[in-house]
């Protein structure tokens, strides 16, 4: 069973001293609102930390915490991120 923030701990992979967990695309919704931060995003009030770009349930993706401080990045800094591409500029 899942744990009921929405996030799966079965996921969890240790990179160094950091951990990510994963979440199933259905349960974002959910977590953002359990956050209270759902209907700021959908009225586009809600940003990427890193390009600055609007975020939307179908391009969030990360939801991460620094020096306490919950910030959220989009699909496209997240794969540039982990090496997977480039981050674009925000549009």
């Amino acid at each position: 069973m899942g744990r009921r923030d929405g996030f799966s701990g079965g996921n969890a992979v240790a990179q160094g001293r950091k951990e990510i967990l994963g979440m199933h695309e259905a349960d974002v919704a959910k977590v953002l609102s359990r956050m209270g931060l759902l209907e700021r995003m959908n009225a586009g009030d809600l940003h990427c930390s890193d390009c600055g770009g609007v975020l939307s349930v179908d391009t969030l993706g990360a939801i991460f915490k620094k020096d306490g401080i919950t910030g959220l990045r989009c699909d496209r800094c997240l794969r540039m991120l982990l090496g997977f591409g480039e981050c674009l500029d925000a549009e």
